[in-house]
């Protein structure tokens, strides 16, 4: 009986919709394995956004070591503390505990530079 909730559930967990069509009003969304593989952290190492053909591209904002986890950022936008955990809570059904939402201060300057990258790559694509 649970079954097929928890496979609704994953699948609304992990989908991913195209906000370019929701704009132009044909909504999109589907389930992309390997890109429902990415973590979210509010402080990113990776861009991603929809090229025109449907294909979602992932844009390193800085190095990345061979054994760091790539992140994306889940909420395409930025937003305080508490917004922030109540959008991840209500959709993906968990509270951040990344470096920003641990209110580290030493990762305040590169949360700037990463933030301010972020915004002029999203501003590029829209």
């Amino acid at each position: 009986h649970d079954q097929p909730r928890r496979i609704q559930q994953i699948y609304l967990n992990n989908r991913i919709e195209n906000e370019r069509c929701v704009l132009e009003a044909h909504f999109v969304e589907g389930l992309l394995l390997t890109f429902s593989l990415l973590n979210h952290s509010c402080i990113p190492n990776t861009f991603s956004f929809f090229e025109d053909t449907g294909k979602v591209v992932v844009i390193a904002l800085r190095e990345i070591a061979p054994d760091e986890e790539i992140l994306i950022q889940y909420l395409g936008g930025f937003y305080a503390f508490e917004e922030r955990q109540r959008k991840l809570q209500k959709t993906w059904k968990f509270m951040c505990r990344c470096v920003v939402c641990s209110r580290d201060k030493l990762f305040q300057t590169h949360l700037d530079a990463v933030y301010a990258k972020y915004n002029q790559l999203e501003s590029t694509v829209k």
